[in-house]
């Protein structure tokens, strides 16, 4: 027996992804030689859509839906970590050339694959993402000398890390993905990991062996497991001014930068080249 109900809505948002994919393509085509990393989150969300697809096609023909609710969670884990890497491509464009007239259009899409991972984490009934909030702001922003900035906000074991945009290059998540060894292969290169947990004796949550951060500092390139990223992780701020890091914080010793957040905690920037 299959469920008729859930097949039908998995087959929705399969069609609206697909929807989405095309107009990721289309977006990527106008922003030319600037839109290339943008074109990469098309490839990548065209290969989601695919499977999902399939997944509902074996389904039907086998008459068993099992296999099918098992992976939804999965799609909806890949489909927001794109979102993220959607919009890390969109601020890099910006950055590069603000005159590109097409960002917008380019963040309604992203903001798209962001609802139908939302979708797909009911349809298999889990509680896969956070609904969008609002980040907490840096405290202190009128003392600050500096411009608007983007950061990434991800977690270890709990602790939470900022990161500049302009250093993260790509966030992942794949079940199939390795990061127990010194090395990752990503794309035919292998990446050194730099794996905290280890470093710092931290508990890691038992998922977090698939997501990570590439980060690119001081010209190297290395992964970064982490915890599972929010799906709104990215958030503007005046920076305010640098503050001392708590004592009992474990990467208090490491840090390159610390922001006090509005409500009270801290973003610590860690200090990539003690890592190295």
């Amino acid at each position: 027996m299959i469920n008729e109900k859930r097949i039908y809505l998995c087959e929705q948002q399969a069609n609206r992804l697909w929807s989405a994919v095309m107009g990721l393509g289309q977006e990527a085509a106008r922003a030319g030689d600037f839109g290339k990393g943008y074109a990469v989150v098309a490839h990548e969300a065209r290969f989601v859509a695919e499977k999902l697809l399939d997944c509902i096609a074996k389904a039907r023909f086998d008459g068993a839906d099992e296999e099918l609710f098992a992976a939804i969670e999965g799609f909806a884990l890949e489909l927001g970590y794109l979102a993220v890497n959607g919009e890390l491509e969109i601020l890099r464009i910006v950055n590069t050339d603000n005159t590109m007239s097409n960002n917008k259009a380019m963040m309604v899409v992203v903001n798209e694959l962001q609802e139908i991972a939302f979708a797909l984490a009911d349809i298999a009934g889990k509680e896969i993402w956070q609904k969008h909030s609002v980040m907490a702001e840096v405290a202190n922003p009128i003392k600050s000398i500096r411009a608007r900035a983007e950061a990434v906000r991800f977690t270890l074991s709990g602790i939470a890390v900022a990161e500049d945009c302009r250093n993260v290059q790509e966030v992942l998540y794949s079940p199939k993905m390795d990061t127990s060894g010194k090395n990752l292969t990503l794309r035919g290169q292998q990446l050194p990991i730099i794996n905290l947990y280890k470093q710092f004796n931290l508990t890691p949550p038992a998922d977090n062996q698939n997501a990570v951060a590439i980060i690119k500092y001081s010209g190297k390139t290395f992964a970064v497991p982490m915890d599972r990223l929010d799906i709104n992780p990215i958030f503007f701020s005046l920076i305010g001014q640098n503050t001392t890091p708590d004592a009992n914080n474990p990467f208090a010793n490491h840090t390159r930068e610390c922001w006090d957040a509005v409500g009270g905690g801290q973003l610590i920037f860690i200090d990539w080249g003690k890592m190295l």
